[in-house]
């Protein structure tokens, strides 16, 4: 037998096939065939080949320095972690904020950060997450009482909650009120003020409002940015009109009232504006009350005092649960807010005569005149003619080229006639003095540069002056013929100096005029003349200047040169009586 070794070309060619080990194999599934038949299904593992670390190893490694732009680069990157983690544990709150409360005080960790990015970055997290858990209910302070009663899980869960979010709320406006006074940040500043604003508006309800009220309105109160002022303001305006029980705004009335005293009315004329928006209704709710209880003054029982004590008590906490008003608390809220918002308004009135205030203060009045006690008018209508005097000589000498004191004269004016529309007649004086200043600026409206100058206060001069004689039109019996027909000329003259709006309303006015009164077609009627003389146009007062004296040329001026025809009056005179077509085709 031969026992020598073969050779591998002897070899058969399956002997020369390199063997498979079972572990170089992974059974998977077997799969069934048309036949029916189970066919085990066999797969080949495959190894990923390790690259050899060690050679990297042998070569040394040299020490880099540092590079400058490598901190830049870091920074970036935490910020991003940063924003990334603020997102997660934002969004976990917001789900489940009763069982992930405790996230709060990590994310307002972040705020004494050194840098401001990620200040901010946590602080608008923070006012985001607030805006969705807070609840739509004030929480009020437990007592001992309720402490010492044993409670369930769930009410304990609650009540962990809400312990949690008003510490954090609270620490939260702590914060915001500290950054609000940074000199070094005026961005932080900022942006702390404007966390604060939407605070006020979205959480009025909730707890801690009057210390955001106190915070905005010491903001708003300061004349160092315009931006911020109107931001405060806008807050305070959302706060006033949505206020329906008016505790809210009785709260920051009070605040602003004091902090204008302490300013020494020395504020910005947008810091007034909120004002303007407050919801106040004249009511007798309060008298009544005092009827009733003089009316129950009966002798009852400890045991029935006890009794109806309790029955109170249950009434008033469920018409918390029900969101009920009770309307005598509101009528006292609105009357102690009408109280100071008219001392405000007078302290401002009495301080200066020439004050940038007293557009808005004048406007308020005006808006309010209902509400004031008649024993105050004498008072009152001769400090407001004083300054509407005042006003009108700063302006004939042109101390004030804003046009400040135009605005602030026609204020005085419209808010006498408001004043005297709110007591509905009951009280008769003479304004003459007042037609007479009217009539004065008539001439000083035709020479401003832009008769539809806007400042703080919401309406322009020509709106004011429209507005100044339309009420003296509606008072038909008081007023005597000569003095509207001086108006009238006066504001035909006007409407030639005046821009296209300012025209259009100035010649709406003079139609109404003619057909309140049909003795004024004197003045476009060539025949029947009511006066004898001449027309005096440099007169200061109209019942003076003998208006019938003259005809009312101008709007046949305006009817052949100007691109407003329907707004001229129709009248039954012979030179008004002009057609279209004439109009269009202009002069010869």
């Amino acid at each position: 037998m031969d026992l020598k070794p073969k050779k591998k070309e002897d070899e058969p060619e399956y002997e020369r096939m390199p063997r498979q080990r079972k572990d170089d194999f992974e059974l998977k599934l077997p799969t069934k065939t048309l036949d029916g038949k189970l066919v085990q299904q066999v797969e080949r593992k495959t190894v990923k080949e390790e690259e050899p670390e060690v050679e990297q190893l042998k070569a040394p490694v040299k020490e880099k320095k540092p590079v400058k732009e490598q901190p830049v680069s870091s920074k970036k990157q935490t910020v991003v972690q940063v924003k990334e983690s603020l997102a997660q544990m934002a969004t976990q709150v917001i789900e489940d904020p009763e069982n992930n409360i405790g996230s709060l005080r990590i994310i307002r960790g972040y705020t004494g950060d050194s840098r401001p990015e990620v200040v901010s970055l946590a602080l608008l997290t923070l006012l985001a997450v607030f805006k969705d858990i807070i609840p739509g209910y004030r929480i009020r302070k437990r007592t001992d009482k309720e402490e010492q009663v044993q409670i369930s899980k769930e009410v304990k869960k609650l009540r962990n909650f809400e312990d949690g979010l008003l510490s954090n709320y609270q620490q939260y406006l702590q914060k915001l009120e500290e950054l609000s006074r940074a000199k070094t940040q005026p961005i932080l500043a900022d942006l702390s003020v404007k966390c604060m604003a939407d605070l006020l508006k979205s959480a009025t309800h909730f707890n801690f409002r009057l210390n955001l009220i106190t915070a905005i309105v010491s903001k708003m109160v300061s004349k160092k940015s315009v931006q911020i002022c109107e931001l405060c303001a806008d807050a305070l305006k959302y706060v006033f009109e949505n206020d329906q029980q008016g505790e809210a705004s009785l709260e920051a009335v009070k605040v602003m009232a004091d902090q204008f005293k302490y300013c020494k009315y020395d504020v910005l004329p947008q810091a007034l504006s909120p004002l303007l928006y407050l919801k106040l209704t004249k009511s007798d709710a309060p008298r009544e009350r005092k009827q009733k209880k003089k009316k129950k003054e009966e002798h009852v029982s400890k045991k029935q005092k006890k009794l109806n004590e309790y029955r109170e008590e249950v009434e008033r906490e469920m018409k918390e649960a029900e969101a009920e008003y009770d309307k005598q608390e509101i009528a006292k809220h609105h009357s102690e807010s009408l109280k100071l918002l008219f001392f405000i308004y007078f302290s401002i009135l009495k301080r200066s005569k020439e004050s940038l205030l007293l557009p808005i203060v004048l406007e308020g009045l005006a808006q309010f005149a209902h509400m004031i006690n008649i024993d105050f008018f004498d008072d009152l209508l001769s400090l407001l003619k004083d300054i509407a005097k005042t006003q009108f000589e700063n302006y004939s000498q042109g101390k004030h080229a804003s046009g400040s004191s135009l605005i602030s004269a026609l204020h005085c004016i419209i808010a006498t006639f408001e004043l005297l529309d709110s007591l509905g007649g009951s009280l008769i004086l003479d304004l003459k003095d007042f037609y007479c200043s009217l009539y004065q600026l008539l001439v000083r409206f035709a020479s401003t540069p832009s008769s539809e100058i806007t400042t703080s206060n919401t309406r322009s001069e020509t709106q004011l002056l429209i507005s100044g004689i339309e009420w003296m039109l509606k008072r038909n019996r008081e007023i005597p013929i000569s003095r509207v027909a001086a108006f009238v000329k006066r504001l035909a003259t006007v409407s030639l100096f005046s821009n296209y709006s300012a025209t259009e309303k100035i010649t709406n006015v003079i139609y109404k005029a003619f057909q309140r009164f049909p003795q004024l077609d004197a003045l476009v009627e060539s025949e029947g003349q009511l006066a004898t003389g001449r027309y005096n146009p440099y007169m200061d007062e109209p019942d003076m200047c003998n208006p019938f004296a003259t005809s009312l040329w101008e709007y046949s001026l305006l009817m052949v040169f100007h691109l407003i025809p329907e707004a001229l009056p129709s009248t039954s005179g012979p030179q008004c009586q002009i057609s279209l077509e004439d109009q269009r085709k202009g002069p010869d």
